[in-house]
């Protein structure tokens, strides 16, 4: 008997201690009796010995007390904002429960993620309005003219025309390119994309057809290194989508008279098609962000070059629906390579 009271006390502790959410219980003079270890990471305690100590003295931070003792007893909830040692943000969410004997059980959530997508959500929704405005208010205003008296004006008209037609194009790419997010974002994670094993040569070469045009306008020369040999399994149509994205970035980059390297090779267990530069490069401070929805360096450039600023990130998730990844390396002044690391199993 002694021995299965043993081991449910022991089976109570492990279930307590593995839980995901923090739980800090309080004794009825709000002296610190129990927590668990996703307590303590929560609350960078791990290693400090808090058994038997008030509250208070628990946190070095007058305002995390705080956050506790003004934590609400009903269904309601606190939110904190905490700073650790390395200066990384992260957000809790404090849940409190008080027993009739004086027990006091604060349950805490990391809700750090939550914060970092409603973030992205409130900006996407604001980028992806100015992106419209932009495009729309050109329209009104030159149709508005239009109206007012300049379409009796042929040289005029005409070239109010044109103006309207290039901001109604940008207005379908940017939806273009939405949409085509929308249905990555849908099929990460899942096998629903349609798999074809071709020779990889074939199509760089396929894609690089699409943007001679483009390269010739500004004499550069597209190079390909690929070997004919390889071959490789994938959703084709996304894959040269989000490659030519990046022959597209490079090109609109890359100053005249340059060239553009597009390679494809086997490195250990992976496929890396790459795309090179000789462009301007890239700051350091702004590598982090250029695969993030409408993330523009120069924002005035990029708008005046054609790009939705969505470019990247599709090529992003088109990676990552193939169970890849992208990278890139780029310097100031010397170019930027962007690589597409794709798995060979």
């Amino acid at each position: 008997m002694a021995n299965s009271k043993h081991s449910d006390m022991a089976l109570e502790e492990s279930i307590f201690d593995n839980m995901k959410v923090g739980l800090l219980i309080l004794d009825s003079k709000k002296n610190v009796k129990k927590l668990n270890r996703q307590a303590e990471k929560l609350l960078e305690l791990r290693g400090v010995d808090v058994a038997g100590q008030n509250l208070k003295n628990v946190f070095q931070s007058e305002e995390i007390y705080q956050a506790f003792t003004a934590a609400p007893i009903s269904g309601d909830s606190q939110e904190i904002e905490i700073l650790d040692k390395k200066n990384r943000r992260s957000f809790l969410q404090i849940r409190k429960t008080e027993l009739k004997d004086g027990i006091t059980i604060f349950v805490l959530t990391d809700i750090s993620r939550l914060k970092v997508l409603e973030k992205i959500r409130r900006d996407f929704v604001a980028n992806v309005s100015h992106e419209l405005r932009t495009p729309v208010t050109s329209i009104m205003g030159f149709v508005e003219t239009l109206l007012d008296g300049a379409v009796d004006q042929p040289k005029e008209c005409r070239r109010f025309l044109s103006i309207i037609e290039r901001q109604s194009q940008r207005l379908i790419s940017i939806i273009e390119d939405l949409l085509m997010l929308a249905r990555l974002e849908g099929n990460e994670g899942k096998a629903e994309v349609d798999l074809e094993t071709l020779r990889v040569e074939s199509s760089l070469k396929r894609t690089i057809g699409f943007s001679e045009h483009q390269a010739l306008e500004k004499n550069i020369l597209i190079k390909l290194n690929c070997p004919e040999s390889i071959t490789y399994s994938a959703d084709w149509s996304l894959l040269e989508q989000a490659i030519a994205n990046l022959i597209d970035n490079a090109l609109k980059y890359s100053g005249n008279d340059t060239e553009v390297v597009v390679s494809a090779a086997n490195v250990g267990e992976n496929l890396h098609i790459s795309v090179k530069d000789q462009g301007p490069g890239i700051p350091i401070k702004n590598l982090g962000r250029i695969f993030e929805r409408f993330y523009r360096i120069d924002k005035t450039r990029s708008r005046s070059l054609g790009g939705t600023g969505l470019g990247l990130a599709i090529v992003k998730h088109v990676a990552h629906i193939h169970r890849g990844s992208v990278d890139v390396k780029s310097s100031e002044g010397e170019g930027s390579e962007f690589t597409i690391v794709l798995p060979l199993k």
